[in-house]
């Protein structure tokens, strides 16, 4: 009887080290498991930042080529009134003169 009651216990006390030995296997597995997962969003967050970063970049390029084509258009346009006041100017100053002359 004794041996019986001895070999429930050692069976109990066997039944106990593989479930501790289990726990502590999915526990190894959580943990690496965890920092798999930390790893990854550390990464993404990472690659979100660079893709922020060269967004910003090519935007910011993108407003600077504008600003200056902008710029360059305007002053096409400025040389090109002045030209054109100079011409009105030029003749007007020709018709007022003529004027002059036939009233003299």
């Amino acid at each position: 009887m004794q041996d019986v009651v001895g070999e429930i216990l050692q069976a109990e006390k066997h039944v106990e080290e593989l479930l501790q030995k289990a726990r502590d296997e999915a526990q190894k597995i959580k943990q690496q498991a965890e920092r798999e997962a930390n790893q990854r969003i550390t990464d993404a967050r990472a690659r979100a930042q660079e893709i922020i970063q060269q967004t910003t970049q090519r935007a910011r390029q993108e407003a600077e080529k504008l600003r200056h084509e902008t710029i360059e258009k305007a002053e096409r346009q400025s040389g090109e009134i002045v030209r054109q006041s100079r011409t009105y100017l030029d003749e007007l100053a020709e018709q007022v003169a003529r004027m002059i002359v036939v009233i003299d």
